[in-house]
């Protein structure tokens, strides 16, 4: 028996409208791309019985651009989301060039702390590549979080099916990646990220995650050269935030 469950979704509307008024024209001829036409874009927050659902388009989306999910203030359980945004097609990457990307995540947990479970999905892909690129950063981390990727053949929202990567995470080792691959699945399919947040008691947790493809085969000196960029400036941003 379940009880006490409370599930909230807000607004599930078709994004091909979304913030066109407030965007050059240019930019809203992109907004209109198939690449969002068919696509279900969101993000889900989840802390014991308490979950909601936020979609790209919806009231409590608040950047007004396709493809990218702004929330700020947003209680779940014992943690406040005070902000995130949360990022796909076409802001980045494409249908064919597989991206989706948790930046910024920041929630507070009060003293009774708990566990935060967010996830990001989008659906509509159909990209080919030899690798997906799983990457995790804390910025700042109250407790341990584990970040994992999925992708699911079948094209489903928030489908913890079919793991690409999962990451572990701690205050003193924050920062990790993984490749995987090959892909030989069918298309369209869906990816979803699934970041576990877990909190002793009262504290504050900033990170970042995403998933990207790797379209072509790499070396490994080219792989070591990518993966040490991407680290380098991971440890910029950390910097910056924490100053």
């Amino acid at each position: 028996m379940i009880q006490n469950v409370q599930t909230k979704t807000i607004g599930k509307i078709p994004s091909l409208v979304t913030g066109l008024a407030i965007v050059p024209l240019a930019m809203a001829g992109s907004m209109l791309s198939a690449d969002r036409a068919d696509a279900a874009f969101g993000i889900r927050l989840t802390s014991g019985a308490s979950t909601t659902t936020i979609y790209d388009g919806s009231g409590s989306d608040i950047s007004g651009l396709n493809g990218l999910i702004s929330v700020n203030n947003i209680g779940v359980g014992n943690f406040t989301v005070s902000f995130t945004l949360a990022s796909s097609k076409p802001i980045i990457g494409s249908a064919s060039q597989p991206a989706l990307d948790l930046t910024s995540f920041q929630a507070t947990s009060t003293s009774g702390g708990g566990t935060l479970k967010i996830l990001v999905t989008d659906t509509g892909f159909t990209g080919t590549p030899t690798y997906f690129l799983t990457s995790g950063t804390g910025l700042s981390l109250a407790g341990p979080l584990s970040v994992a990727s999925y992708l699911d053949t079948g094209n489903g929202e928030f489908i913890l099916e079919s793991p690409l990567a999962t990451l572990g995470l701690t205050p003193s080792s924050d920062s990790d990646e993984a490749l995987s691959g090959l892909y030989a699945g069918g298309t369209p399919y869906s990816l979803t990220i699934e970041t576990t947040l877990n909190h002793a008691g009262a504290g504050l947790s900033t990170y970042s995650a995403d998933i990207k493809a790797v379209p072509e085969p790499i070396t490994l000196l080219g792989s070591s050269i990518a993966l040490g960029f991407g680290a380098h400036l991971k440890r910029k941003l950390k910097k910056a935030q924490k100053a």
